[in-house]
């Protein structure tokens, strides 16, 4: 009988790889590899025989080369597919049980992703309490850099409108200047219109001739002795 972290290993395939598998040609597994569910609830651990090694050995070749699930199932009816040929003559085949503490999956006892590639269980699982102990607070941190960054933004916001704001004024003022230089500069034209208007008009009036004195004037020139 093989476990099913034996049948993973021995397909090269992931948990959940051979779960599909299992579910899709349960007819021509065994029964040990259809655990029925317990009292309890929980399902029974699945065990596989050689010959549920060696159909599941077909599976694989077959999805391999192309084929669909359902098309896998009709050739296995029909019988075109056949459980491939197992040769197990790998003395180091099973697996032997681990020494270390193992970790269950949802199916069977099974040896756990860190005592597979060689690590302390003991001490992942610390370094794990350790990482999620410190995820509270690396969310709060996230949270801090998330708010001071909206706050930052509102701030530039702001900044920005204020800016717009004194640019226009500056742009209002610099127009309202502009009109006042044209203004002036009209004024000062009509001024000088008017000037010459008036300097045209005085040339234009005759010179008044030089009265002839009065009788009176002589009169006093005469008394005075003159000519």
């Amino acid at each position: 009988m093989y476990r099913p972290e034996d049948v993973r290993t021995r397909l090269g395939i992931s948990p959940t790889t051979l779960r599909r598998y299992a579910t899709d040609f349960e007819e021509w597994l065994s029964p040990s590899a259809r655990p029925a569910f317990a009292e309890n609830g929980t399902r029974g651990a699945r065990r596989y025989t050689a010959e549920d090694l060696a159909v599941l050995t077909a599976v694989k070749g077959a999805y391999e080369a192309g084929q669909p699930t359902s098309d896998i199932q009709a050739m296995f009816r029909s019988g075109a597919l056949k459980p491939a040929a197992v040769v197990d003559n790998n003395t180091h085949w099973p697996l032997p049980a681990p020494q270390k503490s193992t970790v269950a999956d949802s199916e069977s006892t099974v040896v756990g992703l860190p005592a597979l590639i060689g690590v302390d269980v003991e001490q992942f699982v610390s370094q794990l309490a350790a990482i999620n102990a410190a995820l509270p607070a690396i969310a709060q941190e996230l949270e801090n850099a998330q708010r001071d960054r909206a706050e930052a933004a509102a701030v530039a916001e702001r900044q920005q409108a204020e800016l717009a704001e004194i640019l226009e004024r500056q742009a209002a003022a610099f127009r309202a200047q502009q009109y006042q230089v044209e203004e002036l500069r009209q004024e000062r034209e009509a001024l000088a219109q008017l000037r010459a208007a008036i300097e045209a008009e005085r040339s234009a009036i005759p010179e008044a001739p030089a009265e002839a004195p009065s009788l009176g004037s002589r009169v006093r020139q005469l008394l005075r002795g003159g000519g």
